[in-house]
């Protein structure tokens, strides 16, 4: 563990993320083989569906809770709001070629918390993915940047982490990236 900032479970588990797909990424680039490489990639793209997935869904609840409509009225909307996701999942699945490690995550209950959850694992990644590409790919440049934010207060932490998952989604809108080193 090279960085850890006492109370923000979300830039911890992000940053953890970042570095160990990458860090896999790179060995397999330099040590793999394609079999391997492929399912890396698989698992990859697998894991970003999922997520994006659960964002979605966390974003329409989001939006639903600041809605003005009475109790009864949210609750359906509630209701078919996760009734999407679970449709959404059957859809991905179909496609994963009999893929089942979600399932488990999808055959219980699901709540706002469950959702929540998953939104800690992942909220900053596409920031710390930004700012590893801001930085050419360069690891050592990439922990530095990473040590400073974990130096700023939580609230300029958070504008920071804001404005690079911004400048991400800008990047991935226009299809630009930077590919770090082999």
């Amino acid at each position: 563990q090279r960085l850890y900032v006492a109370g923000d479970s979300d830039f911890n588990e992000a940053y953890a993320n970042v570095v160990e797909r990458e860090g896999v990424s790179r060995r397999l680039r330099v040590a793999g083989d394609d079999a391997l490489r492929a399912a890396h990639a698989q698992r990859v793209l697998r894991q970003q569906q999922f997520l994006e997935l659960v964002a979605s869904t966390r974003s329409r609840l989001e939006a639903l809770y600041v809605r003005d409509m009475a109790d009864a009225q949210r609750a359906v909307d509630k209701a078919a709001t996760f009734a999407a996701l679970q449709d959404g999942y059957r859809r991905l699945r179909a496609g994963w070629s009999g893929y089942a490690g979600y399932d488990a995550w999808f055959d219980r209950a699901l709540n706002n918390a469950h959702v929540a959850g998953i939104g800690t694992y992942n909220r900053w990644e596409p920031a710390l993915r930004e700012l590893l590409s801001q930085h050419g790919g360069d690891f050592k440049a990439f922990h530095a940047a990473c040590a400073a934010l974990a130096k700023l207060s939580d609230e300029q932490r958070d504008r920071a982490l804001k404005r690079l998952a911004e400048q991400a989604a800008l990047r991935h809108a226009v299809g630009t990236s930077v590919e770090p080193p082999a």
